[in-house]
């Protein structure tokens, strides 16, 4: 790749299984500190001054309408999810859980939404942005991995990005745990997928 390109989105919308699937499939993911896998996630990637302009590859940028993402970006897939699935899944991860009031929630999902299109219209006014549900991520990887490559402009080993998902028999619904919590855990016992063994790239 000869540029950088933004995997992006509001929290809790598969951001995080975008960029493990994309690092499997063999694609650069930058990050100034090498982030390892799971997360991708850096504070300091939400401020542009942090990326210089030679940076090339995949990077996560979380809050995409908090944060300008650098200037020179051209290109963002980025990441939506069933407003109220998501809304659970924020408040699951703040401590809410199921304390959280129907009225929260819904008032949640609408901000979600709200600030989707706030976001994509910034992003779009920078480039080209390939919108990718969570949904079709889970459910249908092959395509999304091809529309990807696509507009990208860089070959994805499929198979092996797609040994990176796991099996969620609640589809896109909010899961009653933290996958997070249960991947650095596996990570801390040497539980590792083969095609991470090597850590992030």
């Amino acid at each position: 790749m000869n540029e950088l390109v933004l995997v992006s989105g509001l929290g809790r919308c598969g951001l995080s299984l975008m960029m493990q699937m994309l690092d499997a499939g063999g694609l650069p993911v930058w990050s100034p500190n090498r982030a390892k896998w799971p997360d991708y996630e850096l504070g300091e990637n939400t401020h542009e001054n942090y990326v210089p302009q030679g940076a090339t590859g995949l990077m996560k940028w979380v809050d995409p309408t908090r944060f300008a993402p650098p200037r020179w970006v051209k290109r963002t897939v980025y990441l939506t999810r069933n407003a109220h699935q998501q809304a659970k899944s924020m408040s699951k991860l703040i401590g809410g859980g199921p304390a959280f009031a129907r009225r929260d929630l819904q008032a949640l999902a609408n901000g979600i939404r709200r600030d989707n299109k706030r976001a994509i219209a910034a992003a779009a006014a920078r480039g080209a942005v390939l919108p990718v549900s969570f949904a079709d991520l889970i459910g249908n990887p092959t395509e999304v991995l091809r529309r990807v490559e696509v507009f990208i402009g860089a070959p994805i080993d499929i198979d092996r990005a797609q040994l990176a998902l796991r099996h969620r028999e609640t589809g896109e619904k909010c899961l009653p745990y933290l996958l997070e919590q249960v991947l650095m855990r596996e990570l801390s016992l040497g539980v590792v997928p083969a095609q991470f063994a090597g850590g992030a790239s």
